[in-house]
């Protein structure tokens, strides 16, 4: 079967960063039924830290979604991963937030989180449109991140061969009913 998403991502010309590794006790993805809830995303490039300041202070709302993109490259590496290379399982983007570290007079948060919403769109098309979003200001962060992404996204049933992650204590994600 031709891997259509792959197919997309070359033709866009969007290349994906590796996937990062959990830094703490987390695992990178859980599968439950057919959602696959991914670990947050930080604004890395195959571990090198990028767009480090405030929204706000050092960056305006253009660098913010050039920031939030690559949030969610990291996101599609990570769902690459969590699929065994097969992105064409993705049947629906459920929930894509963001926490955005911004300074207390900046109101562009939903506008910078069109980055990754936007992203999502063009590489999944319909799969990746409908989703909800949330965005969350914070002011300060113990290890400065500026911006932070999750992804809740429904896949096919044939994923849970995937499903199994040894040791695996717990997961963390936003999710409401």
């Amino acid at each position: 079967m031709t891997n259509k998403i792959e197919s997309r991502l070359k033709t866009l010309g969007i290349e994906l960063p590796e996937p990062s590794k959990p830094g703490a006790n987390y695992v990178p993805y859980h599968i439950s039924g057919n959602l696959l809830f991914l670990t947050g995303q930080l604004c890395h490039w195959n571990g090198e830290r990028l767009f480090v300041g405030k929204l706000g202070e050092k960056f305006d709302i253009q660098e913010g979604q050039k920031a939030a993109r690559i949030c969610g490259l990291n996101l599609i590496s990570q769902l690459k991963s969590a699929l065994d290379g097969n992105l064409n399982l993705v049947v629906r983007t459920i929930k894509l937030a963001g926490y955005v570290n911004s300074s207390p007079d900046f109101h562009g948060q939903s506008q910078v989180m069109n980055g990754a919403s936007d992203l999502f769109v063009e590489v999944f098309e319909n799969a990746g449109m409908i989703h909800s979003s949330l965005w969350l200001h914070y002011r300060t962060h113990e290890l400065r991140k500026e911006l932070h992404y999750l992804i809740i996204v429904r896949v096919v049933k044939a994923v849970h061969q995937f499903s199994s992650i040894p040791n695996a204590k717990f997961f963390i994600s936003l999710q409401y009913p």
